[in-house]
């Protein structure tokens, strides 16, 4: 990992539109930004393009860098807006799941659960599809989902408790051979 002064001294140079020195920068962050990125996303192509945004936004928001936040501070900044607009983006709900033809799929079939899990997670709406990822999917405190969804806490407990709720009763009518009798 780069030293902090280094990548001052070159994002210094690069706000001023020193081509040279921001590929410098570009070959000095890279490894951290791509290992962030690929530590939340899993499909290759997505980090690569997460990449290619993340490096323009640095380039277009060169100008706006303040220096006495320090530099990975700024790119890690960036990094995390990057990703954020990537799960916004992504509307998982234009799906071609049918909630009846799955429901008639006899259990021999052998349904992929974490197929039918990801699908059922499309219908959910964008707060509580993210929130549920988040701490469902990967595992996030609510403390750190919470920051990184840009909500407080109990807002984030309410998604995340009404994305169970809605997934329990999609699961249970669409699949009630999978689901526990209490």
């Amino acid at each position: 990992m780069p030293q902090q002064d280094e990548l001052i001294d070159v994002l210094e140079s690069a706000t001023k539109g020193d081509k040279a020195a921001f590929a410098s920068l570009i070959e000095q962050a890279s490894d951290q930004i791509h290992a962030y990125f690929c530590a939340h996303v899993k499909n290759a192509q997505d980090v690569e393009d997460l990449l290619q945004d993340y490096w323009l936004k640095v380039w277009k928001g060169r100008k706006t860098y303040r220096f006495d936040l320090g530099a990975w501070r700024w790119l890690a900044a960036i990094a995390v807006n990057v990703l954020r607009d990537h799960f916004r983006k992504t509307d998982l709900r234009s799906s071609c799941f049918d909630e009846r033809s799955l429901a008639q799929m006899p259990p021999e079939i052998g349904v992929d659960m974490e197929k039918v899990t990801a699908e059922c997670l499309r219908h959910l709406p964008p707060k509580q599809r993210l929130v549920f990822y988040l701490c469902g999917v990967r595992g996030m405190t609510p403390r750190d989902a919470a920051l990184f969804a840009k909500m407080n806490r109990s807002t984030l407990r309410n998604h995340l408790n009404q994305a169970r709720k809605s997934l329990r009763a999609l699961v249970t009518r669409c699949f009630p051979e999978y689901v526990k009798r209490r």
